[in-house]
């Protein structure tokens, strides 16, 4: 009987390991129609994108890897393992945290699979494992950089490279373990009130605060480790003893490896103990329900397009992957608007000594507030997002393109508000004139509109529509994917023109071709979601 609940319990894990593997990787290719090309095509492109990131990240930390060498020379050798270590974890904390939650708790087969014959410690050890997954492949990208630049830098030792490659697999448990614990305080405090991702949403602008602190001062940082190393590493002993002994042990010491690997993963159990206890109670419970009190009021008859523009920002403001991973670019022009406030005086002293003329700098921070518009990609998993509900919007009986229309409208006017102020603040701080300020302001909410239109017309090319969670469409498919570098494409193109042109052509006239072509662009694509688009919308 033993043997026989053995062997069950082995081949359910199989299962649902399987399962959750294929879920992770399946949502980064577009499913719906069987066209053998399509989808070769789709995969194509997809790995394609992950290459240049892999490639890009790999280069970044390469090239802090090299600026760290010195410390390798040093008796202090171990801080090298250690800077990287750390860095590793708070890269995999950073990609694992937001789809914690989602993974864990908020699952859409959480009751189904809950309802079936399956301990529940062994679905949240499945979801676990798919979170240490995204945290491997994150934390890699630090990591193996890091350890052929110390292997080709520092004298060759075939005991760092193995016990390195072993640490490899074990550090992504402890962020798996930090990003648990992040998402199970998430998950408690949802329980109990009605509008979850307010909580969700301030607790990871904050984190992304503290993390885009430390990026932003890294050069001045590991200038400081290089400088006093040896102060570096008695901080590193006494505050993380963890990272101490795990440096140790990639330097070559087996004894403090086996202890560091130990406190992993009694770690990483106490969680799982923990986490299991209260995962039912978690997963079903009524997110923050309370009753209302009704009260007669009169109902106001709005438009369909009202409607639907209300339904979306419902959807929206109550669903914090959506809002952290499609909209994170509004936030920061908020935060890029009160820099230019404060420091933009500054900022324009560095820029002139370019030798620019000065009525083109304006425009260069209004390319800038572009930029960080174009990393907002609403409308490119809006249509994936409706999965099971597709057919709802199908049956109501209204033009499509209204449909279109508010999730063009979500997109712009999120995106689209901030942008002005951004650039109203611009043409303050640096005594542009009207007309330069006008064309500013309209060249940016133009930009806006396009990527707005585009990012809808490559979902509705590309949907995901069978998915378990919200992280899937948005963070993994290829149309969220595409979304995030049409922008940034569209204004490359932008950038290039501008830096050869900016001799020749005034700062007015620049911006005002410009505008034209970029509203030339968003009529031809919205006029093909008004015919193709609303044919691939019916076929879905």
């Amino acid at each position: 009987m033993k043997m026989y609940f053995l062997n069950w319990v082995k081949m359910m894990l199989k299962a649902l390991l399987k399962k959750q593997l294929l879920e992770f990787f399946s949502g980064m290719f577009r499913s719906g129609k069987n066209n053998k090309n399509s989808k070769k095509g789709a995969k194509a492109g997809f790995i394609a994108l992950i290459v240049l990131f892999v490639f890009s990240m790999s280069v970044m930390f390469t090239s802090m890897a090299y600026l760290l060498v010195p410390v390798t020379e040093t008796e202090y050798s171990w801080v090298y393992f250690a800077v990287f270590g750390i860095l590793a974890s708070m890269l995999g904390i950073f990609g694992s945290v937001f789809m914690t939650y989602n993974t864990i708790y908020e699952a859409k087969d959480n009751d189904l699979l809950l309802s079936m014959p399956i301990p529940s410690g062994l679905i949240l050890f499945v979801r676990m494992a798919g979170l240490y997954v995204t945290a491997l492949l994150y934390e890699a990208m630090v990591l193996l950089p890091s350890l052929i630049v110390y292997c080709v830098c520092a004298p060759f030792d075939m005991s760092v490279l193995f016990i390195s490659l072993i640490n490899v697999l074990i550090l992504p448990f402890f962020a798996v373990s930090v990003s648990c614990i992040l998402g199970w305080f998430i998950a408690l405090f949802a329980s109990k009130i009605r509008n979850k991702g307010i909580i969700t949403v301030v607790f990871s602008i904050a984190f992304f605060a503290v993390y885009y602190f430390a990026a932003m001062r890294f050069n001045s940082i590991i200038n400081l480790i290089v400088l006093n190393t040896e102060a570096v590493g008695a901080a590193i002993k006494k505050y993380l003893y963890l990272f101490y002994k795990m440096s140790l042990g990639c330097n070559g010491d087996v004894f403090s490896f086996l202890l560091y690997f130990a406190l992993v993963a009694a770690f990483f159990l106490v969680i799982y103990k923990l986490i299991s206890k209260s995962f039912i109670k978690l997963t079903t419970a009524k997110k923050g329900m309370k009753k209302k009190i009704y009260k007669e009021k009169q109902i106001k008859i709005s438009s369909a397009r009202t409607a639907f523009l209300r339904k979306e920002f419902l959807y929206f403001k109550s669903t914090p992957v959506y809002m952290l991973n499609s909209a994170l670019g509004s936030v920061l022009l908020i935060i890029f608007t009160v820099f230019i406030a404060l420091k933009g005086e500054s900022a324009f002293l560095l820029i002139s000594v370019t030798n620019l003329p000065p009525e083109l700098i304006p425009v260069i921070f209004c390319l800038v507030s572009c930029f960080i518009a174009s990393t907002n990609n609403i409308t490119s998993s809006s249509i994936s997002l409706e999965a099971k509900n597709l057919w709802l919007l199908k049956s109501v009986p209204t033009d499509i393109r209204d449909i279109f229309f508010a999730k063009i409208m979500l997109h712009v006017i999120i995106t689209g508000v901030p942008a002005i102020v951004c650039n109203a603040v611009i043409s303050i701080v640096f005594s542009s004139g009207i007309l330069l300020s006008i064309l500013s302001m309209l060249f940016s909410v133009l930009f806006v509109i396009l990527c707005a239109v585009s990012g809808l017309t490559v979902n509705l090319i590309f949907p995901k529509l069978n998915w378990t969670n919200e992280a899937v469409p948005i963070k993994q498919s290829l149309s969220a994917t595409i979304g995030m570098f049409i922008g940034f494409v569209y204004l490359l193109v932008v950038i290039v023109t501008f830096l050869v042109t900016a001799s020749i052509l005034p700062a007015e006239i620049f911006l005002s071709g410009f505008s034209a072509v970029v509203a030339a662009i968003s009529v031809l694509l919205i006029r093909r979601l008004n015919k193709k688009g609303v044919n691939q919308f019916i076929n879905m």
